[in-house]
């Protein structure tokens, strides 16, 4: 009979012969380990073309006629922030572009602070991307309007 060689593993890492692997990625540690792994490898992944939307948001166009206050300061809200667009002074006509952050899922209202006067909020109008709207300021509240411009009237 031939007898065979009696092979003894060696442990690394251990000098008192312990039984354990010291790079062992089994259980809850390897789990976190993949999972950190991949977390990080989809963070930094590229985006392919096609991924990305095609039209981004276009900013809104806002027309403010003042036809009857001393002076009007222009602002536009969303829940919980002003966004500051600008001056106008009495008898005059500005443009301000609102940008899509102060638009709450497509909608836009006003906020009129005026020289000697109440300040006023507008009704608030659905927009689309890149619209136009026309604020007609008066000397009463009640008369002002604030409306959208269709942008191709032959339609």
């Amino acid at each position: 009979m031939r007898q065979g060689r009696r092979v003894v593993p060696h442990h690394i890492g251990s000098a008192g012969g312990s039984k354990t692997r010291p790079y062992s990625l089994s259980g809850v540690a390897g789990a976190c380990f993949l999972t950190g792994l991949l977390t990080c490898l989809l963070a930094c992944a590229k985006p392919r073309p096609g991924d990305q939307d095609a039209t981004p948001a276009l900013p809104v166009i806002v027309t403010v006629a003042n036809n009857g206050y001393l002076d009007a300061d222009v602002f536009a809200v969303a829940p919980g922030v002003r966004y500051h667009l600008g001056f106008v002074p009495s008898a005059a006509k500005a443009n301000f572009l609102v940008p899509p952050t102060a638009l709450y899922n497509g909608d836009l209202r006003l906020f009129v602070i005026r020289v000697g006067g109440r300040n006023y909020y507008t009704s608030t109008l659905q927009m689309p991307s890149g619209g136009h709207a026309f604020l007609d300021l008066e000397s009463q509240p009640s008369l002002s309007t604030f409306t959208t411009i269709d942008p191709d009237p032959s339609s």
